[in-house]
């Protein structure tokens, strides 16, 4: 659902920049930017058609055990915590442990194990430490000009 909605941002700000970019000219002299940009609104329809379809793929797929309860908790407990104002490593961390916990019948060995796993990860630690490089610039001072 998420990759969509980034999908639609990235059709209509694709658009925005192709009317913003009609007069401007390209280093190749038949064409103006405007038409050089074309590419991005057109990609991003192509894409929100391939995510609409691999959505209705797998909604009419038949899920195994509790695939839909898991996926609901997730989202769910993960938006829930996000409100609160839980950082969202944390949010992430607590969501999924909840759901091996409760729904999937695991243990905290479980737990431990899919942590130590999931540390190989780049993704997920770079969720983890993405405020990192942003802490200390609202106490960063600049020089004025």
């Amino acid at each position: 659902m998420f990759i969509i909605l980034f999908y639609v941002m990235v059709t209509y700000g694709g658009y925005q920049l192709c009317t913003r970019a009609k007069q401007a000219v390209s280093t190749m002299p038949q064409f103006t930017m405007g038409q050089v940009y074309t590419i991005f609104p057109i990609a991003g329809v192509l894409c929100i058609l391939s995510a609409v379809l691999n959505l209705i793929v797998e909604l009419t797929a038949k899920p195994e055990g509790g695939q839909i309860q898991m996926i609901a908790w997730l989202l769910i407990s993960f938006f829930v915590l996000l409100f609160l104002g839980v950082p969202i490593g944390i949010s992430l961390g607590l969501a999924s442990m909840g759901g091996i916990l409760f729904l999937d019948g695991g243990s905290i060995v479980t737990v431990a194990q899919r942590t130590f796993e999931g540390m190989n990860s780049f993704a997920l630690l770079a969720i983890l430490c993405t405020p990192l490089p942003a802490s200390p610039c609202p106490r960063a001072v600049f020089p004025s000009a």
